[in-house]
């Protein structure tokens, strides 16, 4: 049930045997009937289900991701194919689910006993958009031999009800663009294939020239947006992929929800209320300061001795300059994550010669003792899961994002420091030292004990 929803969306509930599926006429109707549907979200729930072989045994059923079960065959391999190119023709991805993982079992004893993944919820880009918090449960056996799968979910417009949104700067505004400009691109797409039909005069050319360059350019900051959005670094820019941007973007949406935790009392905890309540516990848990007195902090610093000389010391109260400002600002990375304020630091970056003058005077101020940083000292805490499917809080690893005058404000104290971490720090700590890895001291571990042992040998 959709709630705050006035949508109607197409549900569609194919059921095969393997048998049928492995035609091309099933795979043709499935995208087909995808294709009818494209101007409303489409919903599929798919089932295909396993037929007996001469010895008595079960195929695999498809699965983009291979579901694990007793017996392999060369049918489920390419069941698991065709499912797999339909979902990728007919834009469509796997809702996932929590629960057991098979949903149909044929009830037999001992090795006879055969289990699979033969049920599942497909949709659209457009679907997954609306309904970014669906949840699918495979609840448990009855008299049947399949598991019921329950759908929920509420519109994107009911569950944001009620909750701001800060502020954030998109670095795709930079190309002089709007959105509106952006939702033009298929009226434009429709204006060169008339033209394309017309004869083909001078001036019609030429138009189609125009509209062509326009085009290009707002694919180019369609695909700013997404790529923004999914966070696939690793793929070359350019390639105005944004049908794959589109589908990393709505898979990171719906894992970085979070739907239940295990509370303190090992009890899973569903509400938005006690979500909260049960992360603000963890992590001021986790975070408190033991307060130490001054004292306590002569003590450790006293027993550490002095490895800076006075030319060292000297270099590092020098005051901060405007240069190891700007210098820090254009060494980051453009569009990492931004902090509260919203702002990436490709802004200051690309407007550099209006906001500069500023920017540095305020990070000048911080660095020479003149501000605290206490007044640009708020983050926003992000959890990344650190497993598959994440109930507890040690699953995550929280991520700080902090603002861009803090960034700069330690980078600039980092790239002070840099130069004297070899003398101050031992080679033997590889992650202070510029152009090592943690990895490189297990590799030399792995040597030195491989030297000592051909040695005993």
């Amino acid at each position: 049930m959709a709630s705050g929803c006035t949508h109607q969306t197409p549900l569609t509930c194919p059921y095969s045997n393997q048998a049928c599926a492995t035609t091309p006429g099933s795979k043709h109707k499935i995208k087909e009937h995808a294709m009818d549907c494209e101007e409303d979200m489409d919903m599929v729930g798919v089932e295909v289900s396993p037929v007996k072989s001469g010895r008595g045994e079960k195929h695999e059923s498809p699965n983009v991701k291979s579901s694990r079960k007793w017996k392999r065959s060369a049918r489920g391999g390419q069941l698991q194919q065709i499912l797999g190119k339909v979902m990728e023709d007919c834009d469509l991805i796997d809702l996932g689910f929590s629960g057991l993982k098979f949903t149909w079992n044929n009830k037999r004893d001992g090795k006879n006993n055969v289990q699979e993944r033969l049920d599942r919820f497909l949709a659209d880009f457009q679907w997954r958009g609306m309904f970014p918090h669906d949840k699918v449960e495979h609840q448990g056996f009855n008299s049947s031999d399949h598991r019921p799968i329950l759908l929920t979910f509420d519109s994107v417009f009911h569950s944001q009800m009620g909750k701001g949104r800060s502020f954030k700067f998109e670095p795709f505004w930079l190309q002089k663009t709007t959105l509106g400009g952006l939702l033009r691109g298929p009226d434009k797409q429709r204006e060169i294939e008339a033209l394309y039909r017309k004869c083909r005069d001078d001036g019609i050319m030429n138009r189609i020239r125009t509209l062509e360059c326009e085009m290009e350019g707002l694919l180019s900051r369609d695909e700013m947006y997404w790529k923004q959005r999914s966070k696939a670094e690793w793929l070359s820019t350019g390639d105005l992929n944004s049908k794959f941007f589109h589908s990393r973007a709505t898979t990171r949406k719906k894992k970085n929800s979070i739907s239940k935790l295990l509370g303190d009392n090992g009890l899973l905890q569903d509400s938005e209320a006690r979500l909260s309540r049960v992360i603000h516990t963890y992590f001021s848990s986790l975070f408190r300061s033991y307060d130490p007195s001054s004292q306590d902090i002569a003590n450790v610093t006293d027993a550490i001795g002095s490895r800076l000389d006075g030319e060292m010391i000297e270099d590092l109260s020098r005051i901060f300059t405007a240069d190891e400002i700007k210098r820090a600002i254009f060494e980051m990375s453009p569009t990492k994550a931004p902090g509260l304020e919203g702002f990436y630091a490709i802004f200051f970056q690309k407007f550099w010669s209006v906001v500069g003058t500023n920017f540095t005077k305020i990070c000048l101020q911080v660095l020479n003792g003149e501000t605290s940083i206490a007044d640009f000292n708020h983050t926003n805490v992000t959890l990344i899961p650190k497993v598959q499917c994440p109930l507890s809080l040690k699953d995550f690893k929280p991520i700080s994002l902090c603002s861009v005058i803090y960034k700069i404000v330690t980078k600039v104290l980092a790239n002070k420091l840099k130069s004297f971490l070899q003398t101050i720090i031992s080679p033997s700590q590889s992650a202070f030292v510029l152009g090592r890895q943690i990895f490189d001291n297990v590799v030399a571990s792995f040597e030195i004990l491989h030297s000592i042992a051909r040695k005993k040998s």
